[in-house]
């Protein structure tokens, strides 16, 4: 496979914001019982207010917990109420969604809205969230605006929230991502140009980026600084099934088994760095190592292909620590249990509307005590973009963001500090003293994807996704198409 991700069955999207199709199923390996139990958790009886005996109503957790939905009196069958006041939505036409207000603070007259305006073609043209606890003088905590070409690829993305965070892109003939700047927009048309960037990557242009036929990354530069004065070159090599076999510089070069699993590579963000892949049987990734063959972390499955556990450390009997996962029918995480024995989860998450990959909420029950009501536990909303990229997040004690993400077009990120951040004394959008960790251990980032600490790969369902390759570590596992 080439470079594109938004190819495959797990649909990593690019920058003009393509969707994620629905993961295709593999073959089976042997079944975890409880992990079925979450996936089979939910009722489709009529929702309040629904006229379709099929619409949902209710998802039943392993934990016991219950979050139901309710639609509206139009008779349309719309969701209008998520668990409540945890989420509500507003809608234009039969079932374009426009809006999202969080309810569910501390603080009684506490909200934050979310807008969506779309031009004329229905693309979206206006993202905003905005606290809006003082209807009077509300408070914009996210917003962004975009503009697209005339084949519909997005060509810039305003950040109206702040300053210096914008982005434009520009393609090739054939629409693929060709370059991508990061700054304050300007002229007219709005534009980025190099010299005026803080930060750019080139993948085709006349003379010193280069795409193949096949959307291979042939020549890929980047300038982390801007100023169209610190570009650093990558040469990339790839054979004839279109496995990367070769870097210039001193990234690791990747390898793979005769099945196209990548066994070898580089680690996303600090490629110089080696990391070993172990897949299964089923070319699924049960293991990460270092370099010198140390386990990070090994995984299980269940039949479902659904990653049921991870145990971090180097001896999988006595790992240093664990987490179980539960899931629903749609492959949306509903808990995470610290360890198998655990009474209580540790996390537990509320999916929107939107998107496959949008959650509302995550509840986390630091001491697994029952609540999250204690030091060390926490209730946050995420703010996210037309792309579905977790932009943030917003304490439900609190209507500030504690805490902000931003990408490069395929997808490594960086943790921004919040007006209400973890760490004192720090401004709101500037980079965190790791910009590589959430202090809020969140893993929700790039397209709504999970991305492991360990290895800095995305898990999305099937497959492993490694940001700043730009690849999927394993083959589509949807063949025959």
């Amino acid at each position: 496979m080439g470079n594109v991700p938004a190819a495959g069955a797990e649909g990593a999207r690019r920058a003009t914001g393509a969707t994620a199709a629905r993961a295709a199923t593999e073959r089976p390996s042997p079944v975890s019982i409880r992990s079925l139990l979450a996936v089979h958790a939910g009722s489709f009886s009529p929702a309040q207010g629904a006229t379709r005996p099929h619409t949902l109503a209710s998802v039943y957790y392993p934990s016991g917990g219950t979050v139901t939905y309710a639609c509206g009196a139009s008779g349309l069958n719309r969701v209008t109420a998520v668990n409540g006041d945890v989420a509500g939505y507003s809608y234009r036409g039969v079932g374009t969604i426009t809006g999202l207000t969080l309810n569910d603070f501390d603080a009684e007259n506490d909200a934050v809205a979310m807008t969506l305006s779309f031009d004329k073609l229905n693309r979206v043209e206006e993202i905003k969230w905005t606290d809006v606890s003082n209807q009077e003088s509300p408070v914009v905590l996210d917003h962004y605006d975009y503009a697209y070409d005339r084949n519909s690829n997005r060509v810039y993305r305003q950040n109206a929230a702040t300053t210096s965070k914008d982005e434009c892109y520009t393609y090739d003939g054939l629409d693929r991502l060709a370059t991508a700047n990061r700054g304050a927009l300007a002229g007219s048309p709005l534009t980025i140009t190099d010299a005026n960037a803080i930060f750019s990557q080139q993948w085709q242009n006349s003379t010193d980026a280069k795409l193949d036929s096949l959307g291979n990354w042939v020549k890929f530069r980047w300038d982390p600084d801007g100023g169209n004065n610190s570009w650093t070159s990558q040469d990339r090599t790839h054979n004839k099934v279109n496995e990367l076999t070769g870097l210039s510089g001193d990234w690791i070069d990747p390898l793979y088994d005769p099945a196209g699993n990548m066994v070898s590579g580089p680690k996303p963000g600090a490629e110089t760095t080696g990391l070993q892949f172990v897949p299964d049987p089923w070319n699924r990734l049960v293991a990460v190592k270092n370099s010198g063959g140390t386990v990070l972390a090994t995984y299980r499955y269940n039949g479902l292909n659904h990653r049921v556990r991870k145990l971090l450390g180097g001896d999988p009997a006595n790992p240093t620590s664990s987490q179980d996962y539960y899931y629903n029918t749609s492959w949306q995480l509903l808990e995470t249990y610290g360890q198998a024995s655990a009474t209580h989860p540790l996390d537990r998450y509320v999916w929107g509307l939107e998107y496959i990959d949008a959650p509302i909420i995550r509840y986390r029950d630091g001491n697994t005590d029952g609540d999250v009501l204690d030091e060390g536990d926490s209730s946050l909303y995420y703010l996210h973009d037309a792309n579905f990229n977790a932009t943030g997040l917003v304490d439900k004690g609190q209507t500030a963001v504690a805490e902000r993400y931003m990408y490069e077009p395929y997808g490594r990120a960086t943790v921004l500090n919040g007006a209400d951040d973890a760490d004192e004394g720090v401004n709101d959008w500037s980079v965190d003293s790791d910009p590589d960790a959430s202090d809020w251990s969140n893993e929700v980032l790039y397209a709504g994807y999970r991305r492991d600490s360990e290895s800095a790969l995305y898990h999305v369902r099937n497959r492993y996704y490694h940001p700043t390759l730009g690849r999927w570590v394993s083959r589509d596992p949807l063949t025959g198409c």
